[in-house]
C-alpha cells in the first residue's frame, strides 16, 4: 500500500512539476506576473524561470504549511480547475474553435465532458466549509494581486499617453 501510494504521488508530483509552471509562464506572458517568468530557456525552449519559481514556491509551502492545509487548498482548487477545463471543452467544441489544424474530437461528442462536469460538481458539493474557506482566501489573494497589476498597467498606459 505504501509503495503504491508513493508511486502514485511521484506520478502526480511529476505531472504537476511539468504542468503548473506553464500557468506561471502564461500569466507572465499575458502581463499578470513579472515578465521574467515568460522567458524561455534558449536551448530547451522551456519556461526555466517559471519552473524554478514554481519549485521554490512548492518547497516553501511544504516547509511552512501543514499537509492538512495544503490538501484543503489543493482539493477544491484542482477540482475547480478541472471543471473549468471541462466547461471550456464544451464551449470550444460548440463554437468550433480551431487553433492550427483539425481539433481533437472526443468520441461521444459532449457526453464525456458533460459527464465529467456532473462528477466534478458532485465532488465539489462534498467539500467542507473549511475547504471552501481556504479556496476563497486563495482566490481573494489572487484577485487582489490581479487588481493591483491591472491598476499598475492602467497607470503606465495613462502615463505613456500623457507623456506623448
Amino acid at each position: 500500500m505504501i509503495a503504491g501510494g508513493a508511486i502514485s504521488m511521484l506520478g502526480f508530483l511529476s505531472g504537476d512539476t511539468l504542468g503548473s509552471p506553464r500557468n506561471l509562464f502564461a500569466f507572465a506572458r499575458d502581463g499578470l506576473l513579472p515578465s521574467p517568468l515568460a522567458r524561455l530557456h534558449p536551448r530547451f525552449r522551456t519556461p526555466a524561470a517559471a519552473i524554478v519559481v514554481h519549485a521554490a514556491l512548492v518547497w516553501v509551502a511544504a516547509v511552512v504549511g501543514s499537509f492538512g492545509v495544503l490538501a484543503l487548498v489543493s482539493n477544491v482548487a484542482l477540482l475547480t480547475a478541472y471543471l473549468m477545463c471541462c466547461v471550456s471543452a464544451i464551449e470550444l467544441a460548440r463554437r468550433d474553435v480551431r487553433a492550427g489544424g483539425t481539433p481533437f474530437v472526443v468520441p461521444g461528442g459532449p457526453v464525456v465532458p458533460v459527464a465529467a462536469c456532473i462528477v466534478l460538481v458532485w465532488l465539489l458539493a462534498q467539500a467542507t466549509s473549511r475547504e471552501w474557506a481556504m479556496t476563497a482566501a486563495t482566490v481573494a489573494v489572487a484577485a487582489v494581486l490581479y487588481a493591483w497589476r491591472a491598476a499598475r498597467r492602467r497607470n503606465q498606459t495613462h502615463a505613456a499617453s500623457t507623456a506623448s
